[in-house]
């Protein structure tokens, strides 16, 4: 299966990484991180065939180039994970465009692109990582809560869609909040995807919330 990371040098992305990382795979992992890229492709030489990408992902423009360079491949499994949080005010921002904007736009528009391909195949997998700091109503920063609220529903309602059109694609979500085990759940997620469980889009992955996130 070919297989494309986004945020592979994340945490729980080098947990794909290493999950994934068998020779009947091929993997295009896609980082700003050159240097943990290069490091990882590395490590993982001789167990799999895997091309590294050096990229942000903040502009239309870019994300179609890369969408364009990606598609010749015919991956058949796309994993976001390109969440990130830091604790600013909603009002004490100065930039006119947040790094929110940018997420969602990347997100979104490479989400899209892949269905598309996805759809006219009538097979393949997306997966969306998203922050369990949806939950956290302590956290004071509005667009990142914006953010994680709306790609949750966003995998609710292309789930719907592709319920209805009876097609064997799963598009899903993984919401994060306890890092200390990020292996089990990595695990966890791609099993469901796997079994193409009609849970995984939003009841799994609450459940993962309440298995893995215990409040202390």
């Amino acid at each position: 299966m070919k297989i494309v990371i986004i945020g592979a040098c994340s945490k729980i992305g080098m947990e794909y990484v290493k999950l994934l990382s068998k020779k009947e795979n091929d993997l295009i992992l896609i980082d700003n991180d050159k240097e943990n890229l290069i490091n990882i492709q590395n490590k993982y030489k001789n167990k799999v065939n895997m091309q590294i990408i050096a990229s942000d992902i903040i502009s239309e423009s870019k994300i179609k180039e890369l969408y364009i360079f990606i598609r010749k491949e015919n991956p058949e499994f796309i994993i976001n994970n390109l969440t990130f949080y830091n604790n600013d005010k909603f009002f004490d921002s100065d930039s006119k465009e947040t790094h929110y904007e940018y997420q969602l736009n990347s997100l979104y528009l490479f989400s899209k692109l892949f269905l598309k391909d996805m759809i006219k195949n009538n097979k393949g997998y997306i997966l969306n990582t998203l922050s369990i700091d949806f939950y956290n109503q302590n956290i004071l920063n509005a667009d990142y809560l914006g953010l994680e609220a709306y790609l949750k529903e966003l995998t609710r309602y292309v789930n719907k869609v592709l319920k209805k059109d009876k097609l064997n694609i799963c598009f899903s979500s993984l919401l994060l909040k306890n890092r200390k085990d990020l292996n089990t759940i990595a695990k966890y997620s791609l099993k469901k995807i796997n079994s193409r469980s009609t849970d995984i889009k939003l009841k799994m992955l609450y459940n993962l919330y309440k298995i893995f996130n215990k409040e202390k």
